[in-house]
């Protein structure tokens, strides 16, 4: 069954991304867009949250695979995606895909 998968990133560790993804896709291609902002709301500050929003350049990749390739790479980049105070922050969304054209 064939996935999308969409990892949004920190800039930091965007080459660290890309290898994982390389490593999986095989034939396949993938979207990364540089250059972004992502955003951080109730940022923790000494125990308490600040009630404002902290913008940190970020990377969007998406890509279209089979469900062990998706699996394989989330896998892969788990790792990453409990560093999020800010920044470097790693997040992935998978979602099912009706049909690819």
């Amino acid at each position: 069954m064939v996935k999308q998968l969409m990892i949004l990133c920190s800039d930091s560790i965007g080459d660290v991304v890309t290898k994982a993804v390389e490593k999986y896709i095989q034939k396949d291609g993938y979207v990364r867009i540089t250059s972004g902002y992502g955003v951080k709301c109730k940022v923790p500050v000494q125990g308490a949250y600040m009630a404002k929003c902290v913008p940190w350049e970020a990377e969007v990749f998406i890509m279209a695979l089979e469900d062990e390739q998706v699996q394989s790479i989330v896998s892969e980049l788990k790792q990453y995606t409990k560093n999020c105070d800010t920044s470097p922050c790693l997040r992935m969304i998978i979602t099912a895909v009706e049909e690819v054209i």
